[in-house]
């Protein structure tokens, strides 16, 4: 490993050696990689959760759509001569 000379004299005088320094970046590569995929793998959850929201967000449009639908056919229509009731004015 190719060391600035003052990190290798401090490594030397804790007494690290090294093949300990490469140990130690093995497996500090290793975490980062393993990092990495979990990383990816919550993307993919993401991905889909986004993607089920959507289609939730779509049906309940569509359920909307349905519902308002049924409250006006089951409205009552107005006898003849009658007129529809007008909301308040703001």
């Amino acid at each position: 490993m190719n060391l600035k000379p003052e990190l290798l004299a401090t490594l030397t005088s804790l007494g690290i050696t090294g093949t300990e320094l490469d140990t130690l970046k093995a497996r500090m590569m290793f975490t980062v990689t393993s990092l990495e995929a979990q990383v990816s793998a919550l993307n993919a959850q993401i991905a889909t959760l986004t993607a089920q929201r959507d289609v939730a967000r779509q049906e309940l449009a569509v359920a909307l759509i349905t519902a308002s639908k049924l409250v006006d056919a089951a409205a009552p229509e107005p006898e003849a001569g009658e007129t529809e009731p007008v909301a308040a004015l703001s």
